[in-house]
């Protein structure tokens, strides 16, 4: 009988013309402890994706009996080669390992030992780290969820919220059953990233459990998928994924609640003026062009603030707009670049801590109201930790290309 219809978990490798780093893929996949081959626990899918290159060779010089090789006659892109590796498994655990990353000797062991220890968790996952082309290490990263098992609502409200919470589908080993029920794969958004949508999936009505120790090898370099996207496009899809992610708490036990309702109306109203934002360049014909849009964010902002206002600015788009001969010298006001450096705009804060304290800076040296305008709503996005801190204060102007808070009465 064959090892993939024994073992208790099935590692897939859908691969394509990389034959080179397969083979680093697939000696890190070997190499685990407690899955050798007299163990009986591990079988390796290698599902290659119509390579033209040695795939093929390197795979047969390993001649290890718990590796399954696969080749379609031809490429079926992306989704469909990795739902056809999916049809074959027979394992009740599987995990999907990118033919570009790599494993320490204890990930298996660890996350199959999370799912046998916690049964109503859909999926596993560790922290990573970050290697060069050589292997070597550079960076870890962590996507900053609790530790042990958890809700997986608790990972969809982080995304909501717009945490940088990410789970790299190499990191994870799933229930084989579960990933199927919630519908398997699903290029719904992103042609070149199926990851999102499918951990949603899992999260949405099940535990998940996170090991807290960097054992998969995320490798960094030009070859990988996401950098062939076009533009920001990616950013487009990705919007669209997390308002999938709050329309799925919004079935949740947990939008019983009034408060956490308007808290994802909220969010979904502003992760659809996010997603019109990025679309902008893609669509031009939807939208307003960038300078009638600040123009008219322009208007709103003088019909709300009094010519000897300090305004604190955030973000470079307004400031620009404003500085640019914009009407009259009268129709002026007095800017507060946020953040700036002896008066001059000075890029992105590093984090939440340092956006907030920017903005502190500008209302101690007497910025009355703080305003943000599209196409700088990106902000009160990734640095939420500044966009709670904003609600603080009333909220004068909320609308598709500006959005302004009093600072003198919060």
């Amino acid at each position: 009988m064959s090892s993939l219809d024994t073992a208790t978990v099935t590692v897939v490798i859908p691969t394509y013309n990389r034959s080179g780093l397969l083979a680093r893929c697939l000696e890190s996949v070997l190499a685990q402890e407690r899955f050798g081959p007299a163990s009986g626990r591990m079988t390796v899918l290698v599902h290659d994706n119509a390579s033209p290159d040695d795939t093929a060779a390197v795979v047969a010089g390993f001649d290890d009996p718990r590796i399954h090789y696969r080749k379609t006659g031809e490429n079926l892109g992306f989704f469909r080669n990795w739902s056809r590796a999916l049809a074959a498994v027979r394992s009740p655990y599987v995990a999907f390992l990118q033919d570009d990353d790599l494993w320490h000797p204890g990930f298996l062991a660890a996350t199959v030992d999370a799912l046998d220890h916690h049964d109503r968790a859909s999926a596993a996952f560790t922290d990573v780290e970050a290697i060069d082309d050589d292997d070597v290490a550079f960076a870890s990263r962590s996507s900053g969820l609790a530790d042990g098992a958890f809700p997986g609502l608790d990972y969809l409200e982080a995304v909501v919220r717009g945490d940088n919470a990410i789970v790299d589908s190499s990191a994870m080993v799933m229930r084989t059953d579960v990933l199927r029920a919630v519908g398997g794969f699903d290029p719904v958004h992103m042609i070149h990233d199926i990851v999102f949508n499918y951990q949603f999936r899992l999260a949405a009505g099940h535990e998940l459990v996170r090991v807290p120790r960097p054992l998969a090898r995320i490798r960094m370099h030009p070859g990988q998928i996401h950098h062939d996207t076009d533009g920001g496009a990616a950013a487009v899809g990705m919007v669209a994924e997390r308002m999938d992610a709050a329309a799925m708490l919004l079935a949740s036990e947990r939008a019983a609640d009034g408060a956490y309702r308007r808290w994802l109306a909220d969010r979904l109203r502003r992760l659809g003026r996010l997603r019109s934002q990025y679309t902008a360049d893609a669509l031009p014909a939807i939208n307003l062009p960038a300078s009638e849009r600040l123009d008219l964010a322009v208007d709103d902002l003088l019909a709300v603030t009094a010519t000897d206002e300090i305004v604190a600015v955030i973000g470079p788009d307004l400031l620009y707009h404003l500085t640019a001969d914009h009407g009259s010298p009268a129709e002026k006001r007095k800017l507060w670049p946020v953040p700036q450096t002896d008066g001059h705009y000075s890029g992105p804060p590093t984090d939440d801590e340092a956006s907030v304290a920017d903005l502190e800076r500008a209302r101690a040296e007497g910025a009355t109201v703080a305003a943000v305008a599209w196409p700088s709503f990106w902000w009160l996005d990734f640095y939420h930790g500044l966009r709670d801190h904003l609600d603080r204060y009333r909220t004068v102007v909320d609308n598709s290309r500006i959005v302004i808070y009093r600072l003198d009465d919060g």
